[in-house]
């Protein structure tokens, strides 16, 4: 198995976070991205501008620090919770429209 933090050329995490995030593999961007936050290397620093870009566009002010870029990639990747809470509240309808009954009709 590969190593998550390095691709095979041995560039930055951050770029290896993006190629993830790219690919659909948000696991490993999220714990690609969760490295670099911990602790960015100098790689990952020469690499935030072209994540940067990658990123924002042309909307890319220029200035970016590999951290800050890590950590947009991991808020990227993290699941949403209305789904799961939609369906929590619909059976939850469901259990009290089947008790209803039940104590009406049972």
């Amino acid at each position: 198995m590969a190593k998550v933090g390095k691709d095979k050329d041995g560039k930055s995490a951050l770029e290896a976070a993006l190629r993830a995030y790219e690919a659909g593999d948000v696991v490993t961007a999220r714990r690609t991205a969760a490295r670099v936050v911990a602790g960015a290397t100098a790689d990952d620093q020469a690499a935030a501008r072209k994540v940067a870009k990658a990123l924002h566009g042309d909307d890319d002010k220029g200035e970016a620090q590999a951290e800050l870029l890590a950590g947009e990639l991991a808020q990227r990747t993290r699941p949403i919770a209305r789904p799961y809470l939609w369906f929590l509240g619909g059976v939850g309808a469901y259990v009290g429209l089947l008790t209803l009954a039940l104590v009406r009709y049972g």
